[in-house]
């Protein structure tokens, strides 16, 4: 590719991963081949994407502290969370 490599993905430092990038690239080429891919869906992808793993974090960070605390520390620890 072009253009310049930041010091997050540097081989010595490396905090970022390729998942999330290919992740929404992936969504992306899907858009692409089912002729989604006005500007305004390809706007949207990403967010809608970031969302529903937001939620699904939610979701297993509530079932982790319902079955080692209980069920009503995890809503406290979901209401924390959010």
């Amino acid at each position: 590719g072009c253009g310049h490599l930041t010091w997050e993905w540097q081989p010595e430092w490396m905090i970022r991963g390729p998942a999330h990038p290919l992740l929404i690239a992936a969504l992306y080429r899907l858009l692409e081949l089912l002729g989604l891919d006005a500007p305004a869906a390809v706007a949207a992808a990403p967010r809608l994407a970031q969302c529903l793993l937001a939620a699904l974090g939610d979701v297993f960070t509530h079932d982790l502290a319902a079955r080692s605390f209980g069920p009503e520390p995890a809503r406290w620890v979901l209401f924390c969370q959010l």
